[in-house]
C-alpha cells in the first residue's frame, strides 16, 4: 500500500515500510471513548516532527492510538525493524497511562531501544518524567531542531549531552541541557500527511454542515498569561506562521484530499488583524469554497471591526469557539482574563447578526472563587443559552485543573493540594477531578450538577431545526434560585 507524498505527489511512499523513528500518540481515552466524543483529532506534534524527520531523510513511522484500533500490534510489528528510537508524545492525563503501555511494549522487545518522550507533559516537568523507568529521554520544550539531532547522534552512536531540551540519566548522573532556542515556524516543513490514514481523520470527525474535515495549526502558544494555563509557564513561546504558507496549506488539504472544512485549531487565532485578512483574502483568491471553524478570546472578537466579521464570513467562516471562563469580575481577575463581563453580551450580539455560531468554555472552581462568584458564571451560561437558539452545544463547563508551573498551581498547593508525587500518578489527573480541597464540599457538589445539567440541556442545541423553549433553560435558573437562597440562609 502507498500514498503520495506532499513533497512530491508523484513519488510513492510505502505506508508500512521500516522506520528508524516510530512516534506514538497515546490516546487519551478509550478508543471507543475517543469515537464517540467525536475526537478522532490530528496528531499535529508528531506530524510535525515527523516533517523534520523526512525532511533530512530519516525513515519515520506515526502510530496514532487516538485513530487505530490495534496500535499496540502495529508497534510490534515495526519494532522487528529494529528503530533507532521510539518517541511518545504525551500531555497530563490519561495519556501518559497509555503512554506507558507503549514503553514497556518497547522495553521488554528490546531494552537497548531508546524511550523518548515529549509532548506537553513532559515539557512541565521534565525531571519527574525522566526517573520512569520506562523513560530514557525526556524532551522538553520545542524539539523542532534538537529531535533530529538527537536522532543522529543517537543512530551513529555519538554523545547527546549538548543537545538542547533533554533530561537524561548518563552513568547514574541526570543531566538536564539548556533550553532550546525559538523555532522560526515560517522554517516548518512540508506536512507528512501520508504518514497517517487521512480517511479515519477526515471522516472520524463529525461537524456540522461538513463531510470532509480537517484541522491546521496557524499558530503555536499565546501571549497572554492566564494564570490557569500552561501558556503562562516561562519559556513557552508564542509563534505565528505565515500567513500564506496557511493558505497553501489549505489548499493542498483542499486540492489533494477534497477537504470541504477545516479549523483553525490555535490557541487564539483572533489575535492578529492583519493575519485575519490575509488568511481570509488568500482563501478568497484561491476560491476554496470551504467551512471555517476557529477559536479566540472573547475580548479579541469583540474588538474586531465589522468589517472583519464580514470577511470572514465571506470567507466561509462560521464557528467560534470562545475561552470566557467565568461571569465574575474577581474571578477574571484571579485568572488574569484581561476581558469585561459586557464583552461577552458584545460578542453574542455580533454572532447572531452575522449569522455564526459559537461554543463558550467556563471553568468553576479556582482557588479564591466562591458558590457566589460561581452563580455569577451560571448566569452568562443562562444567558448563552438563552440568546444562541440556533447553535450547536453552545456551553461546557470544566473543573479548573492546577497544572505545575501555574500560578493557580502555587495557589492550590497552598490550600492544601496533594498533587501526585510520581509520573505514572500524573496519568489519574484530568479535568473531572474532585481533588480539590480550595474549594467547599457543597461546591464541588454543585460543579458537579452543573456540569451535568449543562450537558443535558445542550443536547436540545442542535442548530437551526432546534426548538428550545424557556422550561428547556429553567434547570440552570433552578441552581442560581438555589445559590441566593443558600446565601440567605447563611446571612
Amino acid at each position: 500500500m502507498v500514498k503520495n507524498s506532499p513533497n512530491n505527489p508523484d513519488l510513492k511512499i510505502p505506508v508500512d515500510e521500516r522506520a528508524d523513528v516510530v512516534i506514538v500518540r497515546p490516546s487519551a481515552n478509550s478508543w471507543e471513548q475517543e469515537s464517540y466524543l467525536r475526537l478522532i483529532t490530528i496528531p499535529h506534534g508528531p506530524l510535525s516532527l515527523s516533517g523534520h524527520l523526512v525532511k533530512e531523510g530519516i525513515p519515520v513511522q506515526i502510530i496514532d492510538q487516538v485513530a487505530e484500533e490495534d496500535a499496540e500490534g502495529r508497534l510490534k510489528k515495526l519494532l522487528e525493524g529494529r528503530p533507532v528510537c521510539v518517541g511518545i508524545s504525551s500531555m497530563t492525563g490519561m495519556q501518559l497511562k497509555n503512554g506507558l503501555r507503549f514503553s514497556k511494549i518497547v522495553r521488554d522487545f528490546d531494552p537497548g531501544i531508546p524511550i523518548i518522550w515529549g509532548g506537553a507533559h513532559p515539557t512541565i516537568l521534565p525531571d519527574l518524567t525522566v526517573e520512569n523507568p520506562y523513560v530514557d529521554i525526556a524532551v522538553f520544550g520545542e524539539a523542532d531542531l534538537n529531535f533530529v539531532d538527537l536522532v543522529k547522534r543517537i543512530k551513529n552512536n555519538q554523545d547527546f549531552s549538548d543537545v538542547t531540551g533533554l533530561c537524561f540519566f548518563k552513568d547514574g548522573e541526570k543531566i538536564k541541557t539548556g533550553p532550546t532556542p525559538h523555532f522560526d515556524l515560517a522554517m516548518t516543513p512540508p506536512v507528512p500527511y501520508h504518514l497517517i490514514n487521512m480517511e479515519k481523520y477526515l471522516q472520524g470527525i463529525k461537524k456540522k454542515n461538513i463531510d470532509r474535515y480537517f484541522e491546521v495549526i496557524s499558530s503555536r502558544g499565546c501571549p497572554y498569561k492566564c494564570t490557569f494555563c500552561t501558556n503562562s509557564i516561562k519559556g513557552i513561546p508564542y509563534a505565528r506562521r505565515n500567513a500564506d504558507n496557511i493558505v497553501d496549506e489549505i489548499k493542498y488539504l483542499v486540492d489533494n484530499y477534497q477537504v470541504d472544512g477545516i479549523s483553525l485549531s490555535d490557541e487564539n487565532f483572533l489575535i492578529s488583524k492583519r493575519q485575519i485578512e490575509h488568511v481570509c483574502n488568500g482563501i478568497l483568491d484561491a476560491n476554496l469554497n470551504i467551512k471555517v471553524r476557529s477559536s479566540g478570546r472573547i475580548d479579541l472578537f469583540s474588538r474586531l471591526d465589522d468589517s472583519h466579521l464580514e470577511l470572514m464570513s465571506k470567507a466561509g467562516f462560521y464557528f467560534f469557539a470562545f475561552g470566557v471562563e467565568s461571569g465574575s469580575v474577581k474571578t477574571l481577575k484571579l485568572m488574569h482574563k484581561e476581558m469585561k463581563i459586557e464583552q461577552v453580551y458584545d460578542v453574542l450580539e455580533r454572532v447572531n447578526r452575522f449569522g455564526f455560531l459559537a461554543s463558550y468554555n467556563f471553568l468553576g472552581g479556582i482557588p479564591g472563587e466562591t458558590v457566589e462568584d460561581f452563580k455569577d458564571t451560571l448566569k452568562i451560561i443562562h444567558d448563552v443559552f438563552y440568546q444562541s437558539r440556533r447553535s450547536v452545544y453552545p456551553n461546557r463547563i470544566s473543573n479548573f485543573t492546577p497544572f505545575p508551573g501555574t500560578a493557580l498551581y502555587n495557589d492550590a498547593l497552598k490550600s492544601g493540594f496533594v498533587p501526585p508525587h510520581k509520573f505514572e500518578e500524573w496519568g489519574n489527573y484530568d479535568y473531572h477531578h474532585r481533588n480539590m480541597p480550595w474549594i467547599s464540599d457543597y461546591f464541588i457538589d454543585l460543579l458537579v450538577r452543573a456540569k451535568h445539567i449543562v450537558s443535558d440541556i445542550n443536547q436540545k442545541f442542535t442548530g437551526d431545526e432546534s426548538e428550545i423553549s424557556d422550561e428547556d433553560l429553567q434547570p440552570i435558573l433552578a441552581l442560581i434560585e438555589e445559590c441566593d437562597t443558600r446565601k440567605a440562609l447563611a446571612s
